[in-house]
């Protein structure tokens, strides 16, 4: 997940709604 999110790549194969909720509190996190 990270390794996406270092691409700025936020692509899942199966797009799941709990995937939101991770990335927002991972963004808030690196913030």
């Amino acid at each position: 997940m990270s390794l996406g999110l270092k691409r700025g790549v936020v692509q899942l194969e199966p797009h799941d709604k709990q995937w939101d909720e991770i990335a927002v509190q991972t963004i808030k996190t690196l913030g």
